[in-house]
């Protein structure tokens, strides 16, 4: 029986971080696949959407029965601009948002945890690699330990990217996961897979990555991920972040993941 629900990013089909496709669309295909929750970016609901389109949005989640497990205030100054930080949280109420992706500075983040809180409103980072000159600061196991004691706030936790983990070298398995048990908000899915300097995407100390489809070899090993969920008795969502791919149709590539995700929380059951 899978305990865990599993939730889809627009990222899936945003391109260039500008354009996405019909918020109608792509609520339909989560919905059809079996998703039951959605994590919306900013290419989909804005502080700039109009007000007649939040409701209509609104009706649309609820029509086809989904959740809004996640939003981010990418790109807004929340941290600096506390008016502009309710504004965003005004909107994410009605969606019924469960998270806000946000964070940064330990002091202002905690800060934003505390407003967010009267609105029942969680708000955490994912693991997120930086660069060879500034380390991102949750981008290793340990460095997540040492952040989330500077913010130290129980509205604040980890939106937990094995991925990013797996890129910087660092354990992802059940011994980190057990390091931060309390604090795990969220669990996020993305695959790249480390490749040869030819076909590299990107790089990162020295080791070079593509992006991939889960389970392909040399890519994080999600069993031993979902097995350290299993033993901390994560019961949270667990949502599909993957990037849009440039050679496969998004709509199959979110049920590959969906069926995929399923068959691992199933094993052995």
């Amino acid at each position: 029986m899978m305990l865990n629900k599993l939730a889809l990013s627009g990222r899936l089909f945003e391109r260039d971080y500008r354009d996405n496709i019909p918020f109608k669309e792509f609520c339909e295909i989560a919905s059809k696949i079996g998703y039951q929750g959605v994590e919306l970016r900013k290419t989909q609901v804005s502080l700039q959407t109009p007000d007649r389109k939040v409701k209509e949005y609104v009706k649309i989640i609820k029509d086809f029965g989904l959740e809004v497990v996640c939003m981010t205030p990418r790109g807004y100054p929340v941290l600096e601009d506390e008016n502009l930080f309710i504004q965003y949280l005004e909107l994410a109420k009605k969606f019924g948002c469960q998270i806000l992706k946000m964070g940064g500075d330990p002091e202002k983040t905690r800060k934003c945890a505390e407003i967010a809180q009267k609105y029942s409103i969680r708000i955490g980072m994912n693991n997120h690699v930086g660069t060879e000159d500034k380390p991102g600061p949750i981008e290793t196991i340990e460095r997540t330990v040492n952040y989330l004691s500077k913010v130290n706030h129980p509205n604040f936790g980890i939106l937990y990217d094995s991925s990013h983990l797996f890129v910087s070298g660092s354990n992802y398995g059940p011994e980190a996961i057990y390091k931060i048990k309390d604090k795990i908000f969220y669990v996020l899915v993305q695959y790249p897979v480390e490749t040869d300097k030819e076909n590299a995407k990107f790089k990162f100390h020295n080791r070079y990555f593509r992006e991939g489809i889960i389970d392909e070899p040399n890519g994080p090993e999600f069993r031993k991920v979902f097995k350290g969920l299993k033993e901390i008795g994560y019961r949270g969502y667990i949502g599909v972040i993957a990037p849009m791919p440039k050679d496969k149709d998004p709509k199959k590539v979110a049920k590959i993941y969906y069926e995929k995700i399923k068959q691992i929380l199933t094993e052995g059951e």
